[in-house]
């Protein structure tokens, strides 16, 4: 299980071409939203992107995590299934 940024961080490394713009994180959250896996929530006053039942089901989860400040946050995790659809849709991604 590994986090979008990470995912986002070996495809950027396999892409050896430097004319073609890196992937980032909210290229993926952003289609995630508009594909019904992920949804905006707000908890204990901060905004997060967690999966919906269709996002859990294709194999996302949330993991509580806490900073070294003792602060609680979450955290969107993808396991083998998400990221292989992850790749195979990797043409959808709009990369600004």
């Amino acid at each position: 299980m590994i986090s979008v940024s990470e995912i986002t961080k070996r495809i950027n490394q396999v892409i050896d071409d430097d004319s073609r713009k890196k992937l980032k994180a909210t290229d993926i959250t952003e289609w995630l939203l508009a594909e019904g896996l992920l949804k905006n929530v707000e908890a204990n006053g901060k905004k997060y992107k967690l999966p919906t039942f269709d996002g859990t089901e294709l194999g996302m989860t949330v993991e509580r995590r806490e900073n070294e400040s003792g602060e609680r946050y979450y955290v969107t995790l993808y396991n083998r299934e998400a990221q292989a659809y992850l790749l195979d849709h990797l043409s959808f991604f709009e990369m600004k």
